[in-house]
């Protein structure tokens, strides 16, 4: 999701596919927001930007916001229609659902009704990206409802170990399945933030 995110913001090649420039992120960062951070940070300067690009844009709370919530969803459309996102990325499902039975199709089925209405606020054309987990048994798939999965346009497969990542598209509608990526996985320092003196290992 953080590759994704950043490719998207400068205009660059993903699973094939080149972004057009310019595009907008909101990063709904509802899982260790701070992790996912100094994440977004190390990527970028790995790309050899100065930090994390102004048009990727980084919710990091107070607090998860659930998408059963009238309250949090007003707060997200309103934040959706200020910032015209072409992709707005939901990590993850699970954070932003407490209390949903994501294997019940009539609980999960109205979230992601919820999801497509953040995608409408936003006026532009917008994707949502949703992040969410595999079950115990990796070879069924993701966890959860059907009812999610009949809402994805793509599903995409993240499987490997500390050194590298394997992604790959499980399903795709309407466009041709590209070939799995491969990525290496780094460690970065990075400094201290500001009125802090530990330096951040990611």
């Amino acid at each position: 999701a953080i590759e994704m995110s950043l490719q998207a913001c400068l205009g660059e090649y993903f699973f094939e596919e080149r972004f057009p420039a310019g595009m907008t992120v909101l990063y709904i960062a509802a899982e260790r927001p701070s992790v996912v951070r100094d994440r977004l940070e190390a990527a970028a300067l790995a790309k050899g930007l100065d930090g994390i690009p102004k048009n990727l844009h980084l919710w990091k709370g107070p607090g998860a916001p659930q998408l059963t919530s009238a309250t949090d969803m007003a707060l997200l459309r309103e934040v959706v229609a200020e910032l015209k996102p072409s992709i707005i990325v939901l990590d993850t499902w699970a954070k932003m659902t407490l209390g949903v039975a994501e294997n019940d199709a009539a609980e999960a089925g109205p979230v992601m009704e919820r999801i497509a209405e953040l995608t409408e606020a936003a006026g532009v054309p917008c994707a949502a990206f949703v992040v969410h987990h595999a079950g115990k048994d990796p070879t069924k798939g993701m966890r959860g409802s059907t009812a999610i999965l009949g809402a994805a346009d793509a599903v995409w497969k993240l499987s490997g170990d500390a050194v590298a990542l394997k992604l790959e598209v499980e399903d795709i509608n309407a466009a041709q399945t590209p070939l799995p990526a491969w990525y290496a996985i780094e460690e970065h320092h990075l400094p201290p933030l500001a009125g802090e003196t530990e330096k951040r290992s990611v």
